[in-house]
């Protein structure tokens, strides 16, 4: 009987004078697995091997060869979309965002509108939260004027007023979900919270960035210019997510890595805003200046 190690011409001529099927099936699994690690075409060598060795032994049946199997054979989940296509998604997403005026035609906006209109001198709060808008979205993305536009070439796509739409977008269901949590009275406090609205404009210009795939403006760029803890946006994607399910993929798992680097690294930098509210949630607000 030939060793298993034996070399495959060995295995093929011991196959030969087998009597039995017990041996000639032993025979065939040496080159089975002496091939089957260094195979890696469509074909399996080894297989059309083996089937040439158990032919020659009395009272057994050679398989037909066989293709190789992929390594899932799911085929029930949809395969990942293409680079290209994982752009082009985004894109359509994105302009289908910019193509609604949030607080005129949407649901979202009308609800938004009244909420807004609910708080404490509602007029001047709205003013703060379109000023905001305005001034911390300038400082990624410059205001499109009538002067910067160049008359010859392709247009040129007003970035500014995209993170705008989007943070419209996301504004009004999480301060939806909010109320929704059994808290309505903390609604006027969120809408007066500038750490509040801050994230949410950090994230929506985290979402055109990864939407247009400007590199320039690689995480934490946009934090930066912003000057927004990342902390504060760690604590909101995941809820941003949920207020906006129809998020393409692409930008799901993008805000998924951020939140990533975030938990792993970003939050625990020195002057994170995470520590002061650890401390007070560990109710010894004494220990915020050790």
């Amino acid at each position: 009987q030939a060793p298993l190690e034996a070399p495959l011409p060995a295995l093929i001529k011991a196959a030969e004078g087998f009597e039995d099927q017990h041996a000639a099936a032993l025979a065939a699994r040496g080159p089975q697995l002496l091939l089957n690690e260094c195979c890696c075409g469509d074909w399996v060598p080894w297989k059309l091997t083996v089937d040439t060795a158990v032919a020659r032994a009395p009272g057994l049946t050679p398989a037909p060869p066989r293709l190789r199997l992929p390594r899932s054979t799911d085929t029930s989940s949809p395969a990942p979309p293409s680079p290209l296509s994982a752009v082009m998604q985004c894109c359509r997403w994105l302009a289908n965002v910019c193509s609604k005026q949030v607080l005129n035609q949407v649901d979202d906006g009308i609800q938004l509108r009244s909420r807004i209109e609910a708080c404490p001198d509602s007029a001047n709060l709205l003013n703060q939260i379109e000023e905001r808008v305005t001034q911390r979205i300038s400082t990624v993305f410059p205001v499109k004027n009538a002067e910067g536009v160049p008359t010859q070439g392709p247009p040129v796509p007003d970035h500014h007023g995209e993170a705008s739409a989007v943070y419209w977008r996301l504004l009004a269901p999480l301060v939806e979900k909010e109320a929704a949590s059994g808290a309505p009275t903390r609604i006027p406090n969120l809408l007066a919270s500038d750490t509040f609205h801050c994230a949410v404009l950090a994230l929506s210009c985290e979402l055109v960035v990864a939407s247009r795939r400007q590199v320039e403006l690689a995480f934490p760029s946009v934090l930066q210019r912003m000057k927004v803890p990342p902390f504060d946006l760690g604590v909101l994607i995941h809820s941003a997510m949920d207020a906006a399910p129809e998020l393409p993929q692409a930008l799901c798992d993008h805000l998924s890595d951020l939140n990533n680097q975030i938990v792993q690294e970003l939050a625990w930098a020195p002057g994170s805003s995470f520590f002061p509210r650890l401390v007070l949630a560990a109710g010894t607000p004494s220990a915020v200046s050790r």
